[in-house]
């Protein structure tokens, strides 16, 4: 593999997730003013009605309308959190796609200290064809540090350490994806209730 095709591979994990990013503002967005454009139109319906003596509250239109409202007021928390935990999602699928390309072009011997600590079942192995061998290999070194059950960032340290990664992380950013994290357990596993457990990471 050219260095030239090694960077174009490395950019498009980067892309994809920078694509999905935009699309989610995008989308956030889109709701958003469409929700004020369409609480704007009940408004001037419900001063205008098409029956004098017909109750707009009692329409479809007038239901469909202060349940918009509500979600207008709240600031669309069921949206925000499934966009939350997409994100999250696509940040993870990012980072393995890059330990995938980075396995790929790890020699030998840097391969092996890397995989130093895992039971490796030949048989599993073997059986796999070159693509999934890597993706086993790459889950094998997220179950032997127990990568997902890190808080924040720490999640993906631990799966770029093994394979000589460690960047540097502005403090600032190291607390957001802490809390992103966080909060996407909360809607991915609690039904967005706190529990002790964020009580306790997140004081406050």
């Amino acid at each position: 593999m050219t260095d030239a095709r090694r960077e174009l591979d490395a950019a498009l994990p980067v892309r994809d997730f920078l694509l999905y990013v935009m699309s989610t503002r995008t989308l956030l967005g889109v709701v958003s003013e469409s929700g004020h454009f369409s609480l704007h139109v009940a408004s001037w319906m419900r001063s205008t009605p098409v029956n004098p003596d017909e109750q707009f509250e009692e329409t479809s239109v007038g239901s469909l309308s202060e349940n918009l409202r509500r979600e207008v007021d709240n600031g669309f928390p069921l949206l925000h959190a499934n966009a939350l935990v997409g994100l999250w999602g696509a940040l993870e699928a990012c980072i393995n796609d890059l330990c995938l390309l980075w396995l790929q072009c790890m020699d030998r011997e840097d391969l092996g200290d890397a995989l130093k600590g895992n039971r490796v079942k030949l048989g599993e192995y073997i059986s796999l064809d070159e693509e999934n061998r890597w993706l086993w290999i790459l889950d094998q070194l997220q179950r032997s540090d127990g990568a997902a059950l890190r808080t924040g960032i720490g999640q993906f340290e631990s799966i770029l350490k093994p394979l000589g990664i460690s960047p540097v992380v502005d403090e600032a950013v190291r607390t957001t994806l802490f809390r992103i994290k966080a909060m996407r357990n909360l809607y991915a596993h609690r039904a967005g209730r706190a529990d002790a457990k964020f009580l306790k990471e997140w004081p406050g």
